[in-house]
C-alpha cells in the first residue's frame, strides 16, 4: 500500500471508528440535521400515510416519510459544510449519483443515475422542469448559489410517472428558499490555486407574507491545463406570497459561461472552447380549495444559447451556434380523503432548436398522467398511468404501481417496493449534430425502461439507514457508438438492451459534540449491454462507489468536514480515492473559509477526455448580516 491510500484508509479509519466509540449524545431532529424527516409519534396514522407524491405539485415532499421510492435530502445546513463551490457538484457525495464534471465548480456538469445516461435524469428547480432540449450537457448549468437552495431532493429509478418523459433514471429537485421572515444579506470573497477568484452576494427579506431573494455571483480562474480556464456569472431572482391557502412564486435566472473545452467532446483539439448563457422565467400558483383538494399550475419558458470552437485560436476553422426555446405549461388537481388520494395532471408545451450545425426544428409536446393512491392500515398503494405524446415522435406510456408497509406506529421503520415504467425521446443533438467525430441520427427510436426497487427505511433521532436493491431493464438506448474497434467516428445509434443490477444503502449518524455528524454511502452496481458497440457514456458507468463523510468540531471553534469517495468505473481496473476538506471558523458576522479538493492529488476522468484538477486550495471569507 503506498504512502496516499495508506493515509485516506486511516482518515476513513477515524471517520467511522473513533465516532462509533465516542460517546453518543441525542439530539433532536432539528439539531441533527438529518437527510429525511420523520412524522412525529403524535401524529395520526392518517397523516403518517397521506400521499407522498402528488403528481400535480411535481414535488416531493422530503417530510413523508412513507415515500416509497429511495429518496436523499441534501439539507441547508449540509451545503454550507461540504466543500462545494456549485449546489450541483454537491451531488457527488449522494450514493447512486454519478456526477461526470467537464471541468469543476459546475461550469460543465452530467447527472446521471444507477447505471444510466446523464440524459435521463429530469433536473427541477422547485418543481419546474429544465432539462435542455439540446443536449443534456447544458441541463445542470443552474444560476443559483448553495445559499439560494433549502434542499436538494434526488429522487432514484424510474421517475417519468411524476416529472416527465426525460426522467428514465431519476430526478433531482432544487428547493429555492425565499422565507427569511427578516432582512438578511450574505456576501463572500474567495481566492486560490490556477488564480481562482469568486465573488457571491445574496440579499432576501420580507414584507408581510411576500418573501423575495435575490442573489448574484462571479467566478474565474486559468484552469490547470492549456485551455481549461473559466469565466462565469449567474444572477438568480425569486419572490413568494404565502399565506393558509395560496402560494404563488415567481422564479428567473441567467448563467453565463464561457470556458475552455479541452477534450470535453474531442480529444484530439485541446484548443476548443465553449460559450453557453442559460436563461429562464417561470412561474408557479398552488392553491388549496379546501382541506381536500389541492390546484397546482405552472408555466416556464427557459432559452438556452450555445457557441462552441474547436480552435478558439481559429474561431473560422469550425464553429456551431445553437438557440432552443422551450415552454411549458403544466395543470394539475389531486383530491385527499382519509382512504387516499387521486391526482390528474396535464402539461403541453413547445420546443425550438435554431443551429448552424443541427438546422431548424419544433416540436409540440404534451402529457396526461392519473395517479390514484389507497391507505389500508399500515400499507399504502399507489398507481399512475400516463402518456406522453410528441409531434414528431410515437406517444410513450408512462406509469409505475408502489407499496409501502410501515412497519411500527410511528412510522420509523418503512419497507417499500415499487415499479416504474418510463421513457425518453432523443435530443437535437442525438438526432441532427455532425462534427469531424460524432454524427447524429434522424431515425432513433424513444428510450424505455422498466425499473424495480425493493427497499427499507429506518429513522431514530440520533440515526437513519436506507437499504434497497433495484433493477432496470432499458430498451432501444441512445448513445454514440463507434463504427468499428479501429474507428474515431461515433455516430448516435439505439445500442439495444441494457441490464443493471445494483444495491445502494445509506447510513447517517448525529454524534456527540467532537464528532458531530457521519454519514456512510455504498452504491455497487453491473451493467449489461447487449450491443457489441464500444459506445461514449453507457459502459463508462460506476461499478461501485464508497462514500465516508464526516463532520467534526475542533478546538478553536473550527468546523470541518471531510467527504471521502471511492469508486471504479466499469471500463477502469483502478480504483479512485479522492478526499476533499473544507474549514470554517466564524467570527462575529464573519466566517473564514479554507477547502481544498482532491487532497492525495488523485488522478481520473470522469467524462470525455477530461482530467480532472490535482489538488486545489481556495481560501475566503463569508459575512453574513440579518
Amino acid at each position: 500500500m503506498n504512502t496516499r491510500r495508506f493515509f485516506v484508509a486511516m482518515n476513513i479509519f477515524i471517520a467511522v471508528a473513533l465516532p462509533c466509540a465516542a460517546q453518543t449524545r441525542v439530539q433532536s431532529m432539528d439539531e441533527v440535521k438529518v437527510d429525511s424527516n420523520r412524522v412525529s409519534r403524535h401524529d395520526s396514522v392518517r397523516v403518517v400515510l397521506s400521499p407522498a407524491i402528488t403528481v400535480t405539485a411535481g414535488i416531493i415532499d422530503s417530510s413523508k416519510t412513507l415515500l416509497p421510492r429511495t429518496l436523499d435530502v441534501i439539507t441547508a445546513q449540509r451545503l454550507t459544510e461540504l466543500p462545494a463551490r456549485d449546489a450541483v457538484e454537491a451531488l457527488q457525495f449522494v450514493p447512486g449519483v454519478d456526477l461526470r464534471q467537464r471541468g469543476p465548480l459546475g461550469v460543465q456538469a452530467d447527472v446521471s443515475m444507477r447505471g444510466g445516461t446523464f440524459e435521463q435524469t429530469a433536473i427541477l428547480i422547485d418543481g419546474l422542469r429544465i432539462n435542455d432540449v439540446q443536449t443534456g450537457h447544458h441541463s445542470a448549468a443552474l444560476p443559483m448559489l448553495p445559499w439560494d437552495v433549502a434542499r436538494i431532493e434526488v429522487l432514484k429509478g424510474g421517475a417519468a410517472r411524476f416529472y416527465g418523459a426525460g426522467a428514465l433514471d431519476g430526478a433531482v429537485n432544487f428547493v429555492t428558499d425565499a422565507g427569511a421572515t427578516t432582512p438578511v444579506l450574505r456576501a463572500s470573497l474567495m481566492g486560490g490555486d490556477a488564480r481562482f477568484t469568486e465573488g457571491r452576494l445574496s440579499v432576501q427579506g420580507s414584507s408581510g407574507n411576500l418573501h423575495t431573494l435575490v442573489s448574484a455571483q462571479a467566478l474565474r480562474h486559468n484552469g490547470w491545463l492549456p485551455s481549461t480556464d473559466v469565466d462565469k456569472q449567474s444572477v438568480f431572482f425569486r419572490s413568494a406570497y404565502n399565506d393558509t391557502s395560496h402560494r404563488i412564486s415567481l422564479l428567473a435566472g441567467v448563467n453565463n459561461r464561457a470556458f475552455g473545452a479541452n477534450g470535453y467532446y474531442i480529444q484530439t483539439y485541446p484548443m476548443a472552447w465553449e460559450h453557453v448563457v442559460s436563461w429562464f422565467a417561470g412561474v408557479t400558483a398552488d392553491v388549496r380549495l379546501t382541506n381536500d383538494v389541492r390546484l397546482v399550475a405552472r408555466s416556464l419558458y427557459r432559452i438556452n444559447s450555445d457557441e462552441f470552437l474547436l480552435n478558439r485560436d481559429n474561431p473560422a476553422f469550425y464553429r456551431n451556434l445553437h438557440r432552443t426555446d422551450q415552454f411549458t405549461t403544466q395543470l394539475g388537481a389531486t383530491y385527499t380523503s382519509t382512504f387516499g388520494a387521486t391526482s390528474v395532471f396535464v402539461d403541453g408545451g413547445r420546443d425550438e432548436i435554431t443551429s448552424t450545425n443541427l438546422g431548424d426544428h419544433h416540436r409540440i409536446r404534451g402529457s396526461v398522467i392519473a395517479e390514484q393512491s389507497v391507505v389500508l392500515n399500515r400499507f399504502m398503494f399507489s398507481v399512475g398511468v400516463g402518456t406522453m405524446l410528441y409531434s414528431d415522435r410515437t406517444p410513450l406510456p408512462v406509469g409505475g404501481a408502489d407499496v409501502t408497509w410501515q412497519i411500527n406506529d410511528d412510522a420509523s421503520d418503512v419497507a417499500f417496493v415499487s415499479v416504474q415504467r418510463s421513457g425518453r425521446v432523443p435530443t437535437y443533438t442525438d438526432l441532427y449534430y455532425r462534427d469531424p467525430r460524432t454524427i447524429g441520427n434522424p431515425l432513433l427510436r424513444p428510450e424505455s425502461a422498466i425499473t424495480s426497487e425493493l427497499g427499507y427505511r429506518h429513522t431514530s433521532p440520533s440515526w437513519t439507514a436506507t437499504a434497497s436493491v433495484y433493477r432496470r431493464d432499458a430498451n432501444d438506448l441512445i448513445d454514440y457508438g463507434f463504427f468499428s474497434d479501429t474507428s474515431v467516428v461515433m455516430r448516435a445509434q439505439n445500442i439495444g438492451s441494457v441490464f443493471v443490477n445494483g444495491l445502494e444503502a445509506r447510513f447517517s449518524f448525529a454524534l456527540g459534540e467532537v464528532f458531530e455528524r457521519l454519514q456512510v454511502g455504498l452504491n455497487w452496481q453491473s451493467v449489461v449491454i447487449s450491443s457489441p458497440v464500444r459506445t461514449r457514456y453507457s459502459a463508462d458507468n460506476l461499478r461501485f462507489q464508497f462514500l465516508v463523510e464526516s463532520s467534526w468540531h475542533l478546538p478553536l471553534d473550527i468546523y470541518a468536514t471531510t467527504p471521502i469517495r471511492v469508486f471504479q468505473r466499469v471500463t477502469e481496473q483502478s480504483v479512485r480515492i479522492v478526499q476533499d476538506l473544507r474549514l470554517r471558523r466564524p467570527v462575529g458576522p464573519f466566517t473564514i473559509i479554507a477547502e481544498v479538493t482532491n487532497l492525495w492529488n488523485e488522478t481520473w476522468v470522469e467524462s470525455g477526455w477530461v482530467v480532472m484538477p490535482p489538488r486545489w486550495a481556495r481560501f475566503g471569507v463569508e459575512m453574513m448580516l440579518q
